[in-house]
């Protein structure tokens, strides 16, 4: 089975990126789907993983102040395409609600 992972941002360690690391050790193969990754911000454990963004991640100083973009983060999260993948879980409290 196919699975993918997606979750609003990684830009912090916090309770809902602990979240995504536990069940990303669950489905260790899957990729993570993400609209911002600021990968200095994140521990060691996420450097090895699979981890997709979106356009966004293109934006200046969205790594640091991606509050400022959510304008733009539903239109970004419907842009995944994730027809490939059996099962998508979805870790979000907020835009990745919307796949």
């Amino acid at each position: 089975m196919r699975v993918a992972i997606v979750h609003d941002w990684l830009t912090s360690m916090d309770g809902s990126e602990k979240v995504v690391e536990l069940i990303h050790r669950i489905f260790p193969e899957a990729p993570i789907y993400t609209l911002v990754y600021n990968q200095k911000a994140m521990p060691e454990a996420f450097k090895n993983i699979d981890i997709r963004t979106s356009y966004l991640q293109r934006f200046p100083l969205v790594r640091k102040k991606h509050q400022w973009f959510l304008q733009f983060m539903p239109a970004a999260v419907e842009a995944f395409d994730l027809r490939e993948y059996d099962l998508v879980i979805s870790s979000s409290t907020c835009c990745a609600k919307g796949l």
